[in-house]
């Protein structure tokens, strides 16, 4: 979090969010897509899982996967959180999937991309990206090209929930 009145000279940085011990090892938040809602700010948090212990990615990249979490591996999805100042965040839905990856190969089966939250009547719109593809270079390099019956490229989704449905979440 960081402020500026000029966009020139800003307020100190400080981190508001970040994996903790209830996050597994090798939870990483990527960025998260910040909107005013009612009386809340409202943020689509971006976070990949590596889990891989992959060189530069742990000081110890001799471990394995945990078998629970090897599905997840190298994928990204979108969580829910929400502040009243911007400052403090919670994340809701005990830190599961707001917009949870499709299945395998699915246009949306390797990662999810928050984007925006817009006021639509009495739903609100969550556009986000989505791609087959994991999030490491094994998998992008292959971009703009079809495997397996399927384009690897990245496409655009709409999810849509009834305006309170916040607050179910």
């Amino acid at each position: 979090y960081t402020e500026s009145a000029d966009f020139i000279n800003w307020s100190r940085l400080v981190s508001v969010l970040h994996p903790d011990e209830r996050d597994a090892p090798g939870t990483e938040f990527y960025y998260m897509t910040v909107f005013p809602f009612g009386d809340l700010y409202v943020g689509l948090l971006s976070v990949y899982h590596n889990y891989s212990r992959r060189p530069g990615a742990w000081a110890d990249a001799t471990a394995e996967v945990p078998a629970e979490l090897s599905p997840m591996d190298q994928h990204m999805d979108v969580r829910l959180a929400f502040s009243r100042d911007g400052q403090v965040w919670q994340q809701a839905g005990n830190r599961e999937a707001f917009i949870p990856l499709g299945e395998g190969s699915d246009w949306d089966g390797g990662v999810i991309y928050g984007s925006t939250l817009l006021d639509v009547g009495d739903e609100v719109y969550v556009y986000y990206a989505g791609t087959p593809m994991r999030h490491v270079k094994d998998d992008l390099q292959h971009a703009g090209t079809e495997r397996d019956g399927q384009t690897w490229s990245i496409f655009g989704g709409l999810a849509r929930l009834r305006k309170d449905g916040f607050v179910s979440l």
